[in-house]
């Protein structure tokens, strides 16, 4: 395929009105990052929700993915892929026509590029998006942002996610280019950062563009069952560079790092984001950022999973759960995160943490199958 060219692949048997009313059959969203564990969510959610859509694509292995009978759950003709080898730089507008809609999903983990290409893809790669979009008179756009945008993360000071605080929609925290720099050795120091810039960025250029209407969803740490119709981590190493290798540690008796106990299910992102593009524009005069959306079911600790996983999951599972006495106590008391705006404006009744993590490890027990049959066949 060439960087414009389009290949339908699968779809999902569809009703023509959503929930909310809205013709979904006649909007065409563009969704970035489908490889993705939350991008392949994100597509099921629409797809679900009767909505066709169209996804950015560089990797030639998904379509040998989705023409493999075992991995085709959609069954009609609504999901097609465009290949783009390059958001950042690239020129796609071909791979934007017809499209009412962007959700830009795309973005860098922790520690998989270096800070120069951090920035690059974070910052520029969704500035890249929207400008194309906007230029063709897409108007709608949804973006995947970040908590880890609404506190500072200096290096040395204390966490102001494990302070007792209170964050909400009205907060920022700080990075910069310069910042990135000097921290390049500190991976979640580089991700917070960028993600930061980069939602700063999408609200600039949604000021300068008063006729646009945006969204950004913010979900904490992601954990949650994989989509079913979208690669999952094809080996033990490649699940590390996920939160839900978190969790899975516990699983094998181990010890995950100490982290803010924030819990968000991947489910409850994807449908924030069918949310938000449903929603009606905003009034003249009000702050644009009064769409963004902080997603999280709730706190809970590594101790507190622990304990409820080992008499939640089946027995021969739960024996291999690690001791919740031997997880590390927090280093202060779990800042929380407000909710209230997604649960009134976007409808969403939060999955409950402890259901998040025992339906990822089951999810991840399957995958395990996989682990063990792509072995079989190296050997």
């Amino acid at each position: 395929m060439s960087g414009s060219g389009r290949l339908v692949l699968v779809s999902f048997n569809v009703t023509e009105v959503s929930d909310t009313g809205i013709d979904v059959i006649n909007i065409l969203p563009q969704i970035t990052g489908v490889t993705g564990y939350i991008g392949g969510q994100v597509v099921q959610s629409f797809l679900e929700a009767g909505y066709r859509v169209r996804g950015y694509n560089k990797l030639q292995g998904l379509v040998a993915h989705f023409t493999s009978t075992a991995n085709v759950h959609f069954v009609s003709g609504n999901l097609e892929f465009v290949r783009v080898d390059d958001l950042v730089k690239g020129e796609f507008t071909d791979a934007l026509r017809d499209v009412h809609a962007v959700i830009h999903v795309a973005s860098p983990l922790p520690g998989r590029t270096g800070p120069d290409e951090t920035i690059a893809a974070a910052v520029e790669g969704t500035l890249n998006v929207l400008r194309q979009a906007q230029r063709l008179g897409i108007k709608k756009f949804v973006v995947t942002g970040s908590t880890s945008a609404l506190y500072d993360h200096a290096p040395g000071k204390p966490s102001p996610a494990l302070s007792g605080l209170a964050f909400t929609e009205k907060d920022w925290g700080a990075g910069s280019r310069e910042g990135i720099t000097a921290h390049a050795a500190q991976p979640f120091y580089v991700y917070a950062s960028s993600k930061y810039l980069a939602e700063k960025a999408v609200w600039e250029f949604a000021r300068a563009h008063p006729e646009l209407d945006v969204s950004t969803v913010l979900p904490s740490f992601v954990y949650g069952p994989y989509s079913k119709s979208f690669p999952y981590p094809a080996s033990y190493a490649a699940l590390q560079g996920g939160t839900n290798a978190f969790p899975y540690a516990i699983l094998k008796g181990k010890r995950p790092p100490v982290l803010a106990p924030w819990v968000t299910d991947v489910r409850d992102v994807a449908k924030a984001h069918v949310r938000a593009l449903e929603l009606a524009s905003l009034a003249d005069g009000v702050d644009v950022e009064e769409r963004r959306f902080i997603v999280s079911g709730g706190n809970l600790t590594w101790k507190e999973a622990a304990r409820y996983l080992g008499q939640a999951l089946p027995t021969h599972l739960a024996s291999g759960i690690t001791d919740p006495e031997e997880l590390s106590e927090l280093s202060g008391v779990p800042s929380v995160l407000d909710t209230s705006r997604a649960r009134e404006v976007l409808g969403i009744e939060f999955i409950d943490p402890k259901k998040t993590l025992e339906e990822c490890l089951l999810s991840l027990v399957s995958v395990e199958e996989g682990w063990a049959t792509n072995l079989s066949k190296s050997e």
